[in-house]
C-alpha cells in the first residue's frame, strides 16, 4: 500500500511540476505533498528492515527524495542560489524527480520478483 502511495504521490507532484501550477498557485500544497513523500520513503527503508533487496532499493530512493526535497526548498526560497543557478536547480529538481520514478518502478518490480522467487524456493523446499 505505501509503495503505491508513494508512486501515485510521486505522478501527482510530477504533473503539479510539468503543468506549472508547483511554481505559482499550489507552490506551498507542492512542498507539503513533497516533505510528506520524504517522511513517508524515510519510513518505508525503517520498515524494510531485514529485507535486504527493499533496504537496497529504498536507500537510493531515500537519498534521491532528499535531494529532490533539497532542490525544493531552494526552489521555494528557503536557501539562497545565484539567480544564474536558478535555471539548473529548476532543471535537476525536474529530471530527479522522473529519475524517482524509473528507479521507484524499476526497484519495485525487482523486490517482487526476489519476493516471488523467494517464495518459490520455500515452498519447494517444504515440498510444495
Amino acid at each position: 500500500m505505501l509503495p503505491t502511495l508513494l508512486a501515485v504521490g510521486l505522478l501527482v507532484q510530477i504533473v503539479m511540476g510539468e503543468s506549472g501550477l508547483a511554481a505559482r498557485v499550489l507552490r506551498e500544497i507542492h512542498a507539503a505533498i513533497g516533505l510528506a513523500g520524504l517522511v513517508l520513503t524515510a519510513y518505508a527503508l525503517w520498515a524494510s528492515r531485514g529485507r535486504r533487496a527493499s533496504l537496497s532499493y529504498l536507500a537510493v530512493l531515500l537519498i534521491l527524495v532528499l535531494v529532490q526535497a533539497i532542490l525544493g526548498l531552494i526552489l521555494f526560497g528557503l536557501f539562497r542560489v545565484d539567480l544564474g543557478l536558478f535555471e539548473l536547480v529548476e532543471t535537476i529538481h525536474r529530471y530527479n524527480a522522473y529519475l524517482m520514478l524509473v528507479v521507484g518502478l524499476v526497484g519495485g518490480i525487482v523486490v517482487a520478483m526476489v519476493r516471488r522467487r523467494a517464495g518459490s524456493a520455500d515452498a519447494v523446499a517444504k515440498g510444495g
